[in-house]
């Protein structure tokens, strides 16, 4: 069985990342709410705006796999925070790079899952599914 596991230091950038934007910009965008009046926006639209893409982000951080497990002929786990998906090779798609350059996207017959580049590793991952599903598009790695 092999694990490949996010660089610790990937994870935690982004982790203190997402804090600095809901801890220090979070307050420093609210007290200019009163501000926005002169615009005719209403505060609390804008208010819920921004709390939705903070939640959002935070779902994100917490629901991208930081490890992936691994054993030739088994299915594939991989693990977040949030969430643990179980993939068999043969479902597998494709595996790009994803929207945003950090990213990989690694397309399934039940959907997609995003991972963070910075995987230890991750070369040997694409190797062996290479192996095990010859059928895979990789594009961009």
């Amino acid at each position: 069985m092999t694990t490949y596991r996010t660089a610790r230091g990937t994870l935690i950038f982004y982790f203190l990342l997402l804090v600095f934007t809901t801890v220090v910009v979070g307050p420093v965008v609210m007290a200019q709410l009163p501000g926005l009046y002169a615009f005719r926006l209403p505060v609390a639209v804008f208010a819920a705006a921004w709390i939705i893409a903070l939640l959002w982000a935070w779902y994100i951080y917490l629901s991208t796999p930081f490890e992936i497990t691994y054993r030739f002929g088994e299915p594939i786990v991989f693990r977040a925070l949030l969430k643990r998906t179980v993939l068999e090779p043969k479902a597998i798609t494709s595996i790009t790079t994803g929207p945003f350059s950090p990213t990989i996207r690694l397309v399934h017959s039940g959907g997609a899952i995003n991972l963070l580049g910075q995987m230890d590793g991750f070369h040997d991952f694409l190797a062996r599914i290479k192996a095990e599903n010859g059928n895979v598009m990789v594009r961009g790695l």
